[in-house]
């Protein structure tokens, strides 16, 4: 069964701790993942590299990864660099999110969708725009922005 196909009609948990908070820990996010799993969870989405491979196994449902990141020259936060894209793959993130806003950002749109299609990923916009789901309906990614309304 696809990612997908898990995921369709089923519930996405966001495991996400308060940056050095008290359970701003792997273990502990892993465990909060685990839990959501156990109770009917049926993918997760989960932030930096050290929670993505410690929840990646401990679980076996399909992961929604990101990276945030404060930039000082633009205001997108989600997965903003190609090398964020290939490094969520290499830690077991089965669809990668991004921001597809049009906003002034590091690396284009298009780059970073490429990027997430070449590591064999699922690419998913974090921000649910319009704007943007028409965005990827007119640059042939017809897949992903009925992926969109169909969510």
């Amino acid at each position: 069964m696809t990612a997908l196909e898990v995921l369709k009609n089923g519930l996405v948990v966001s495991c996400q701790p308060v940056d050095g908070g008290p359970m701003d820990d792997p273990l502990i996010t892993a465990a909060f993942a685990k839990a959501a799993v156990i109770g009917g969870a049926s993918g997760l989405r989960i932030e930096g590299l050290a929670n993505l491979g410690a929840v990646r196994s401990a679980v076996d449902v399909p992961i929604i990864g990101i990276i945030k990141r404060d930039l000082k020259d633009s205001p997108v936060r989600i997965t903003p660099f190609q090398d964020d894209v290939a490094d969520l793959a290499a830690h077991g993130a089965d669809i990668i999110a991004y921001d597809a806003t049009a906003r002034a950002r590091p690396t284009s749109r298009s780059a970073i969708v490429k990027a997430i299609l070449s590591a064999g990923k699922i690419a998913l916009d974090t921000t649910w725009t319009y704007p943007a789901v028409y965005w990827l309906y007119h640059c042939d990614y017809h897949r992903f922005a009925a992926l969109y309304m169909r969510l």
